[in-house]
């Protein structure tokens, strides 16, 4: 994020982006880096020491359907029907994979 922030930065300086930069706005963009990056990442990281590899693949491939689900129940964003199989069969594939963990 650092090395994108560097890249991104002559782009908006040229914009006069940076100008027009307060308080409030840097706030916002704080707790969107809080809420988006630091608070998911850190929490991955905890739970990928308390679980095999594979169960944590499952968990975050289930990722994707978690926010298709967010989207439609709290944005009321449509599930099409290509989503809806999608949302399908990666369940079916996180469930397989889950009852076919063989235990260390």
């Amino acid at each position: 994020m650092a090395i994108a922030a560097v890249i991104i930065f002559p782009f908006a300086w040229l914009q006069n982006g940076l100008l027009n930069i307060t308080l409030s706005i840097l706030f916002g963009e704080f707790l969107m880096a809080l809420f988006s990056t630091i608070i998911p990442l850190s929490l991955e990281y905890i739970a990928l020491r308390s679980m095999s590899a594979r169960s944590f693949g499952v968990v975050v491939s289930m990722e994707p359907v978690a926010s298709a689900l967010v989207a439609f129940a709290v944005l009321a964003q449509p599930i099409y029907p290509r989503m809806a199989i999608a949302i399908i069969a990666v369940t079916i594939a996180a469930i397989g994979i889950t009852l076919t963990e063989e235990k260390d």
